[in-house]
């Protein structure tokens, strides 16, 4: 802001003020920022047309018929300001103003005070820049960041986030520190490779996960905090956390579901009172033996075999003595 001291023109003729006020308004005119200058009483005095278009206005001559005071939404608060920017000659802040229509907008505002040789004020200059577009932003990024960190601490699978270089846990969800066992203090900081069965196979999952940006659905055994082992299913995929690439790792406890599935494949192969596998799982292994010596072009032999006297175990010992006996017999054969 360009500011003419009391007698710097003293010796100017009137065509030269009339030039340097010319050169003024056409600076002040071609500043991407609102520029004004307003008296104590809130009469504005000078304002360029960027100001006017902040506002709401056509022309700057719209702007210089009203008072500063109309554009605050409550003069305490404009009050206030001005009481600041006196007291320290100069003010930067940002608050809201009212536009012509009623629309609210965010400005970011410096202000300073100027003075005559005895130290009255003579007026006040300022500059705006309208912020409101800066504003929404950031609270759609806070509203955003709100609905994110909602979603990360209600799912019902373990989510964390670590780094791609050391595996270092950077944040959990509650879900994680659940199943896990540690406190969100205790997690944060620590390797994941602390609580992986097969760091290897962890590496290389992280680094596929870097190449292809996001890996689904494979399995690996991660230990709890008393170091019981859980049977995991991962989605993991690269994120930008904080500024910096990160992991985020969607955990899945299957360990249930895999001891239940190895229930029911036992059931399906094996007798459930001797523990031998059973006719069906005899027929998938001759397949598999069948198909493998016609693919080697070698010869395969099956033999039979009977337990002479079988029956009379059943008959006079039971049925539990005789399940053992069998048990007995197939593990002599398995070792040959």
């Amino acid at each position: 802001m360009l500011i003419m001291k009391k007698g710097s023109s003293a010796a100017a003729t009137p065509s030269d003020r009339m030039n340097i006020e010319s050169r003024y308004r056409d600076l002040i005119n071609h500043m991407p920022v609102g520029v004004y200058r307003t008296a104590t009483d809130g009469s504005i005095l000078e304002c360029n047309t960027i100001l006017a278009q902040i506002l709401g206005f056509s022309s700057a001559e719209e702007v210089r018929k009203i008072n500063a005071a109309e554009f605050y939404l409550q003069q305490k608060e404009r009050k206030e300001h001005i009481e600041r920017f006196e007291r320290e000659e100069s003010q930067y802040e940002e608050f809201q103003l009212k536009k012509k229509n009623g629309d609210i907008i965010f400005v970011k505002d410096y202000t300073y005070v100027v003075r005559d040789e005895d130290g009255k004020i003579l007026y006040y200059n300022g500059i705006i820049v309208d912020i409101t577009d800066q504003k929404q932003s950031e609270k759609a990024l806070r509203d955003s960041e709100g609905d994110y960190r909602n979603l990360f601490e209600r799912a019902h699978d373990a989510i964390m986030i670590i780094t791609v270089d050391k595996e270092i846990i950077l944040d959990v969800n509650t879900r994680a520190c659940e199943l896990y066992g540690f406190a969100k203090e205790e997690f944060i900081g620590k390797s994941l490779e602390s609580l992986s069965k097969n760091v290897r196979l962890g590496k290389e999952r992280i680094k596929k996960t870097l190449e292809e940006k996001f890996l689904d659905n494979f399995e690996t055994v991660h230990f709890s905090k008393n170091r019981e082992e859980m049977v995991l299913e991962i989605n993991a995929a690269v994120v930008n956390y904080k500024g910096q690439q990160a992991i985020l790792s969607i955990n899945r406890d299957i360990t249930e579901r895999k001891k239940m599935e190895k229930l029911i494949h036992r059931l399906a192969y094996f007798d459930s009172l001797s523990g031998l596998p059973n006719r069906k799982l005899f027929m998938d292994r001759l397949i598999q033996a069948v198909a493998r010596a016609e693919r080697n072009d070698i010869s395969l032999a099956v033999l039979f075999l009977d337990l002479d006297g079988f029956k009379l175990i059943n008959d006079n010992y039971g049925h539990v003595r005789g399940d053992k006996i069998l048990s007995g017999v197939g593990e002599r054969l398995a070792g040959i």
